[in-house]
């Protein structure tokens, strides 16, 4: 009778996922804190989804969304890529339900176990920092926005609250990306237009002609991004500020990027 009572009891949340990230190829059940999730691959015809059941785990919806995000968080940092929860999740179920595909772009097929051994971060500021950074890579890498420079910006302010010590730090960075890596300054001299020199230079010019340009519409530099040329630009920028973002992450924060732990 208590087996057949659990089964009732069973409210699956079933989320799309949309991710450029390392994916398992079959049906996977992975623990996540004290939490079990499960993962449906991508398919020809079903989305790659991640599963909760609500009433198992003890969770609300919204806290298991919540649980869900940092999932994906912690999959677009160790993979450099994006990670969305698409729109559409729905609760009620009494199974993990393929969802119909959506999303031509597929996930990297892995083996048939969850790609990382990670569990929920207890640094409240890596955590905010891995939010973070699954936002900016979202808004470059799935939408091409402008805006991911002010997203990837908001990581360097969010480490670095002080502007003198994050001047100081985006300086430091720039130089080690200046060092021994042509494809670097190619981005900076040929499609961003600066002339790579001094590090202080090239952090004041990544704020001038990036983050303001994005930001503000009253005083130049503005940003016409219907011009192809103010694209390239920002590309190249954005390229910049989210290898500064990286680098401060794991050398700030002692974020890991080793899958297993």
């Amino acid at each position: 009778m208590s087996v057949e009572l659990e089964s009732v009891r069973r409210v699956f949340l079933n989320v799309p996922v949309d991710t450029g990230a390392t994916w398992p190829s079959q049906t996977v059940e992975f623990r996540f804190g004290e939490h079990m999730l499960l993962a449906h691959p991508h398919t020809e015809a079903f989305q790659a989804s991640l599963h909760v059941d609500l009433a198992g785990n003890r969770l609300t919806e919204g806290r298991a969304i919540t649980l869900i995000n940092r999932v994906l968080s912690i999959l677009a940092w160790l993979d450099d890529t994006y990670a969305a929860a698409m729109l559409g999740s729905w609760s009620g179920a009494t199974s993990a339900a393929p969802i119909p595909l959506r999303s031509r772009d597929r996930p990297m097929l892995g083996h048939d176990i969850w790609p990382n051994s990670w569990g929920p971060l207890l640094d409240e500021r890596q955590r905010t920092a891995l939010a973070l950074f699954r936002e900016a890579q979202n808004l470059f890498l799935l939408a091409r926005s402008p805006h991911a420079v002010l997203a990837y910006y908001k990581i360097m302010e969010f480490i670095c609250p002080s502007p003198t010590e994050r001047t100081a730090l985006m300086a430091e960075t720039a130089q080690r990306l200046m060092e021994g890596d042509t494809l670097n300054l190619w981005m900076l001299k040929h499609a961003a237009g600066f002339e790579p020199g001094d590090p202080a230079a090239a952090a004041k010019f990544l704020y001038d002609e990036g983050r303001k340009a994005v930001a503000h519409a009253q005083k130049p530099p503005f940003a016409d991004m219907d011009e192809a040329r103010d694209i390239f630009k920002m590309d190249a920028i954005t390229q910049w500020l989210q290898r500064m973002a990286r680098d401060a992450m794991e050398r700030r924060l002692d974020l890991s990027l080793r899958r297993w732990l």
